[in-house]
């Protein structure tokens, strides 16, 4: 679970500070046809190992058991659809959306949820460098 979590965590990091580091969503025309089949194959890439890591938490008792396919088809639509959303001149960092969905979409998942979310993102703070 807490694999899964950083993944989508540190996409969802890298997506919204730019969002040409994204490659879950291909805008039609926007690439070239051979960007597309690189884009393509690192999707296919991120489903498979996040299908291979909710598995892993299947089996090891950290995600309640459910259909991996199904799993990441919910959580790529998830992160897909931050872009459509996302605004950086908004409220919300890019670190406080990361957070916060890496959190909601884990509780999704987890096989012990907690009864309250840890984090209300309208008190997540952005990460301080230790220092």
């Amino acid at each position: 679970l807490e694999r899964v979590q950083r993944i989508i965590t540190n996409y969802l990091q890298a997506m919204t500070m730019s969002p040409m580091e994204t490659f879950i969503l291909i805008e039609d025309g926007a690439m070239s046809p051979d960007q597309t089949i690189e884009i393509i194959s690192k999707r296919k890439w991120l489903e498979t190992d996040l299908r291979r890591q909710i598995a892993l938490g299947i089996k090891d008792g950290s995600i309640a058991p459910c259909d991996p396919r199904f799993a990441v088809f919910v959580i790529v639509g998830a992160l897909a659809w931050t872009s459509k959303w996302f605004d950086p001149r908004g409220a919300w960092t890019g670190e406080i959306i990361a957070i916060a969905m890496g959190e909601m979409l884990g509780r999704m998942l987890s096989a012990t949820p907690a009864e309250r979310l840890a984090a209300d993102i309208a008190r997540l703070r952005p990460f301080e460098p230790a220092g």
